[in-house]
């Protein structure tokens, strides 16, 4: 930021005037908004945000990903949102992921889920109520629905 006013003054040199004060106006305000610490703090809650729902895009787009992977993406993101610093991040987030979940095949995902042998039931807290008897109604949901 030490050499703002040398980089505007290079960049915009050969402008007419009316354009070149314009454009170095411009590049004034953009250095000092860049300088402020606040903007930068933004800029990191944005990234911070933006990247679990990346890493969830490039997960899911591929060809070869399974439904258990887009069920746990899911509830990676979930975790990721649940614990947000600002209420109505989290309020919004957490409203999209369950209208997603909702419009899902849960029986298949969470079926997916139970069959995968590195998570089986014992990825289920005990609040979720996940049993064996209850696994096999899932089992038998998905059988008669792909009938």
């Amino acid at each position: 930021m030490q050499y703002c006013s040398s980089l505007i003054k290079v960049q915009f040199g050969a402008a007419t005037l009316t354009k070149k004060l314009c454009l170095m106006e411009d590049a004034k305000t953009n250095c000092a908004l860049i300088t402020d610490h606040s903007f930068l703090d933004g800029l990191e809650h944005v990234v911070g945000n933006i990247e679990p729902i990346c890493y969830g895009t490039n997960i899911n787009q591929k060809d070869s990903t399974h439904a258990d992977q887009v069920l746990l993406t899911l509830v990676g993101m979930y975790l990721h949102f649940h614990n947000h610093p600002i209420p109505e991040v989290v309020t919004r987030m957490i409203r999209r992921l369950e209208k997603r979940w909702k419009d899902c095949d849960q029986s298949l995902f969470l079926l997916a889920v139970i069959l995968n042998p590195f998570e089986g039931l014992s990825c289920f807290r005990e609040q979720a109520g996940m049993n064996h008897f209850k696994y096999n109604n899932l089992r038998i949901q998905v059988f008669v629905h792909c009938l």
